[in-house]
């Protein structure tokens, strides 16, 4: 797509929104912003996608992202990671010093690969969504007809064990990919606790669970990743959960006048 593509399609949007910020991809698969040679509206921001296929080796992810810098650099605009994932831990781990280091000024990312199909899976996930003997005969004949023919009856129910299975409390988290990405930041509960006057340690947590609060009056629910209750109580720090399994689990702390949650982790 040309700059004149670009510059219709914006002026589209902008006759019937002024406020919001613009987020323009380039050409090849979110990589080549070469068309821009001046920014076709002064709030957007410019978003770029990584992948191990865009380059051959670990060492030229820096200089991949480098690209983008210099083009925040050059026409003083924002750069955003849309998109990463697919790609072995050594990789990810890579890819996330560079996209964190302030040196590249990338404001922001997504991890790609929230959610996948659990079978024959190369690279890891977040969510994994477990297979069905129907889904796989089903998606197996739809991506090539040449295979054994499922039944009305057989794609209808790996249909419906799609959808039921990809449903978020029906996925299984990957813990070392939640730890990869720090899901739940430690930052991010640093701004909860002094929003509102909490502080939950620590996170990840193995056998228990820590809450700094000014607030006297406090009831906990501890919630685990397919929404059932397993705990409560008025008094959390001296408990031992060291029984549970790994996985998500929430912490809803009820106030006199409010209730807050927050995720954990447990390793």
């Amino acid at each position: 797509m040309g700059a004149l593509q670009y510059d219709a399609i914006i002026d589209s949007i902008r006759s019937v929104d002024t406020n919001h910020m613009l987020f323009i991809e380039g050409n090849n698969y979110a990589q080549d912003f070469s068309m821009f040679t001046s920014l076709p509206d002064p709030n957007m921001c410019f978003e770029f996608h990584i992948y191990p296929w865009f380059f051959n080796n670990a060492d030229s992810i820096a200089a991949h992202v480098n690209v983008y810098t210099s083009l925040s650099n050059s026409l003083n605009a924002p750069i955003w990671c849309g998109e990463f994932g697919e790609n072995d831990l050594a990789h990810l781990d890579t890819t996330l010093i560079i996209l964190n280091d302030p040196l590249y000024k990338v404001r922001g990312k997504a991890f790609w690969t929230w959610k996948k199909m659990k079978q024959t899976l190369q690279y890891p996930y977040y969510y994994g969504i477990d297979n069905t003997t129907d889904w796989n005969k089903s998606i197996t004949w739809i991506c090539n007809t040449s295979s054994p023919v499922p039944t009305l009856t057989e794609m209808q129910n790996g249909i419906s064990s799609f959808i039921n299975n990809s449903m978020f409390p029906n996925c299984s988290v990957d813990i070392t990919i939640s730890n990869l990405l720090k899901v739940c930041n430690p930052a991010g509960i640093e701004s909860f606790s002094e929003q509102d006057n909490f502080f939950v340690f620590p996170n990840p947590f193995t056998a228990t669970i820590n809450v700094k609060s000014k607030e006297q009056q406090l009831f906990y629910e501890l919630i685990n990743s397919t929404g059932q209750t397993i705990w409560t109580g008025k008094q959390i720090n001296n408990e031992d959960f060291s029984s549970l399994t790994t996985g998500l689990y929430f912490l809803r702390i009820h106030k006199s006048n409010s209730t807050e949650t927050t995720k954990l982790i447990k390793n």
